[in-house]
């Protein structure tokens, strides 16, 4: 015997029950008729709300690939108020204000529109286009310089500046940082490596303050003693590689994406303000 749809274990609770609450199942289809017409392509309409016959098939289609057996009418029956009700449910929570009230909400409903604008403007790019957008961008597709930095490190004290600033001047009068570093240094913790690093890798250590000033050195000029809160420090660009643009046919792919993205941002900033022009926005003036 066939088992009922609202009882089949084979069919997920969450698709027939998205969003219901159980107890409220219309009697059937009898209650909801309307005076005016349905439009060719609905099944039921719920105030303004369409449920069109291509959305009600694609539904079954997906239950009956859960069940052993076609659905029976009592099953297109009871799906169609599940469905029904849903909606009932959705346009009492707009009403009520749930969805300003539920950020969880809100999100869902700012994503699901957002994806519904950039699939209709989703077109695949031309290699000509990529080409262009890889040529007027080449500094975001060129790995940044590779850096070797040394540094001596002055922890805090009441001589700190004193001391870091007598260091300095030597170094300047053409001491070695090595001699300097071991005379008049502190012991640190991490020191750097002897090799040459990215600007990523260089952040582990020194910081981005610290990082900033050492990227803007030339090949073995000395930085004058910097202040932090942990202690003064002085740096030395020892060593710079720099990088050259990776050949568009091998980042064809990294190309494609960062075009996407850009594309993207465009397009929803382009609807936003769509919105916003046919709006009524009104700002309070203190």
């Amino acid at each position: 015997m066939k088992v009922p749809l609202s009882l089949n274990p084979n069919i997920p609770l969450a698709l027939l029950c998205l969003g219901a609450i159980a107890g409220i199942i219309f009697a059937g289809l009898g209650t909801l008729q309307s005076t005016q017409a349905l439009p060719e392509n609905a099944i039921a309409r719920i105030n303004h709300t369409i449920i069109d016959t291509n959305s009600f098939e694609r539904v079954l289609t997906l239950l009956e690939k859960n069940t052993d057996s076609p659905l029976s009418e009592a099953d297109r029956s009871l799906v169609l108020n599940k469905l029904i009700e849903e909606e009932l449910l959705v346009q009492q929570g707009v009403d009520l204000g749930y969805i300003s009230l539920n950020s969880t909400v809100r999100n869902t409903l700012i994503q699901a529109v957002t994806d519904s604008v950039l699939s209709e403007q989703q077109m695949a790019p031309t290699t000509g286009t990529l080409k262009t957008f890889y040529e007027t961008n080449q500094a975001f597709f060129t790995k940044p310089a590779l850096l070797q930095i040394e540094q001596i490190y002055f922890r805090k004290s009441t001589n700190k500046n004193q001391k870091s600033l007598t260091a300095y001047n030597r170094l300047k009068a053409g001491a070695e940082f090595k001699t300097v570093k071991s005379e008049l240094g502190d012991s640190i913790t991490i020191d750097l490596p002897r090799a040459l690093l990215p600007p990523k890798k260089l952040l582990d250590y020194l910081g981005p303050s610290l990082l900033r000033e050492a990227t803007a050195l030339t090949i073995n000029e000395v930085s004058e003693p910097i202040t932090t809160k942990n202690g003064n420090y002085i740096l030395k660009l020892v060593n710079k590689l720099n990088q050259q643009a990776a050949n568009f046919e091998t980042i064809r792919k990294q190309v494609e994406t960062e075009w996407a993205r850009r594309n993207n941002e465009k397009n929803i900033e382009q609807y936003v303000e769509w919105l916003r022009n046919k709006a009524d926005v009104v700002f309070r003036v203190e």
